[in-house]
C-alpha cells in the first residue's frame, strides 16, 4: 500500500533535500531524456542525490453534502539531475528509505520548526 498519496506539504514527507536514498533495480524512473522519455525502468539499483521533492498533487471537487473532497492525481515525488543533465523522479513510495520514515505529528512538527 502506498504511503503518500496525492498533495503533501513539504515539512510532511520523510525526505529533503541534500539526502541519498536508493533507486531499486525495476523502479520506474520518469524523466525528461528526449531519448529514454517519458518513462524507463532502472536496470540496476543505485543512490542518487536528492535535488528537489515534488509534493504531488490533489484535485478538489464538491461533494454531493458542500464539502471538498480532494481526489489524488500525483503522488509526491524525489527528483534528480540523471544522464546529461536531463530531470529524473520517481514516487518517493518507491523509495526505500521513506517505509522507515518517522511521520508522527512530533517528528513533522520538528522538521516544520528546524526549516
Amino acid at each position: 500500500m502506498k504511503r503518500f498519496v496525492g498533495y503533501h506539504e513539504r515539512f510532511v514527507l520523510p525526505l529533503q533535500k541534500g539526502d541519498v536514498v536508493t533507486i531499486r533495480r525495476g523502479t520506474t524512473i520518469r524523466t525528461t531524456h528526449p531519448r529514454r522519455g517519458p518513462s524507463y525502468v532502472a536496470g540496476r539499483s543505485y543512490k542518487v542525490t536528492v535535488h528537489s521533492l515534488m509534493t504531488g498533487s490533489s484535485d478538489r471537487t464538491p461533494g454531493p453534502n458542500g464539502e471538498v473532497v480532494l481526489t489524488p492525481r500525483d503522488n509526491p515525488a524525489v527528483q534528480w539531475p540523471g544522464d546529461g543533465g536531463y530531470w529524473c523522479w520517481v514516487d518517493i513510495n518507491d523509495i526505500p528509505e521513506t517505509a522507515a520514515g518517522d511521520v508522527s505529528r512530533s517528528a513533522v512538527l520538528k522538521r516544520f520548526v528546524e526549516s
